[in-house]
């Protein structure tokens, strides 16, 4: 790539989580718009059980927010060591890379900054890592995963990117040890990042290379982490698929098929175009199937709390864009940078166009 490509695709995939930022800071007024605070009612209010430690003139959300909050509220927790409410503790708790990761390298006071800069500028650092390889760098670029999370606060950009990165590093065969920290890193962030050791055990199995066990044992410090917080795999299981699929709820009501979450269904569609006739005997197309399979077995078995929500159900795709990363390839890559790039700008004309019920506190 050269170096002016290089430039635009930075300084356009920087406009995109810019945009992502700006538009419910400036459409609320504060920086703080974007984590969400919330208080749906007096009785289901986090924003007020933890309200000595908003910022100053926090934007809060009638309608109860969203995750960002509890990402700040476990860093605040982490590094100021106050006594913070959770809707649960232990499933809070055990994704705690990002909000580790954030307050570590620039302190509390100036958390609502790091939360969003760090991130981006790891995604920044990622695309640049794939600069030798344009395509696969442009898919990255405008992944609608990451936009997404920096608009609302959310771990999944930094688990996407820190995901990608151990498995380039992994394909390279080198730093092993620097392959397992910064896998497990990525499923400290969101255990979705997982999905990775598992098309990591399907590599090890097909080409018997060391460094993918790397990848594999990057699990261990995640199921550590669960049990010392005390969140429990099976209660997350549990939790995803309880009622059964949500999809098939969603396709029944006529209704709910005309919402922006159809939208999602794209994914598939780009799923079975890249797999179709697809290479197994090369390493990053094992991969990128093993991880587009998972991403579509997470969203399809996934709960109507799943489904009934566009982010909920958006960010099961995770395992899925990175999958789509490393198969995607010539005319089939153009077509999934172009989508990722469409989903991008939709989900900023979605935020631009919505109506905010908020309090400023």
């Amino acid at each position: 790539m050269s170096r002016s490509s290089l430039v635009f695709l930075i300084l356009a995939s920087a406009a995109l989580h810019v945009a992502a930022l700006a538009i419910p800071a400036f459409k609320a007024g504060h920086l703080s718009a974007a984590v969400r605070f919330g208080c749906l009612s007096p009785t289901i209010c986090y924003a007020i059980k933890n309200k000595a430690i908003l910022p100053e003139n926090a934007v809060v959300y009638k309608s109860g927010g969203y995750d960002g909050q509890f990402y700040f509220y476990s860093a605040m927790r982490v590094f100021r060591g106050v006594q913070v409410e959770f809707d649960s503790a232990p499933f809070r708790l055990a994704r705690i890379g990002y909000p580790v990761l954030a307050g570590a390298l620039a302190g509390p006071g100036y958390l609502l900054y790091s939360m969003y800069f760090i991130p981006l500028a790891l995604h920044l650092f990622v695309v640049f890592f794939l600069r030798s390889d344009p395509l696969r760098a442009s898919i990255f670029a405008f992944n609608p995963i990451s936009v997404l999370s920096a608009g609302l606060f959310l771990a999944d950009g930094m688990a996407l990117s820190l995901l990608v990165l151990a498995l380039e590093l992994a394909f390279k065969e080198k730093h092993s040890l620097v392959v397992l920290i910064i896998a497990a890193l990525s499923m400290l962030c969101k255990e979705t990042a997982a999905a990775g050791a598992l098309s990591a055990l399907f590599l090890f199995l097909r080409f018997r290379k060391p460094v993918f066990v790397a990848l594999v044992v990057a699990c261990l410090p995640m199921i550590v982490w669960w049990f010392a917080t005390g969140f429990s795999p099976f209660f997350a299981a549990t939790r995803g698929t309880a009622g059964g699929p949500g999809v098939w709820n969603y396709v029944q009501h006529p209704d709910a098929l005309l919402s922006g979450r159809s939208l999602l269904f794209l994914f598939y569609i780009l799923g079975c175009i890249v797999l179709f006739r697809l290479d197994l005997k090369q390493e990053r197309f094992l991969a990128g199937a093993a991880l587009i399979a998972c991403g579509f077995l997470l969203s399809l078995t996934a709960s109507s709390e799943y489904w009934d929500n566009f982010a909920n159900v958006a960010r099961l795709f995770l395992p899925a864009c990175a999958g789509l990363l490393l198969a995607a390839r010539q005319w089939k890559g153009r077509i999934v940078s172009g989508t990722f790039l469409f989903f991008s700008l939709l989900l900023l004309f979605r935020e631009a166009k919505s109506v905010y019920d908020i309090e400023i506190w």
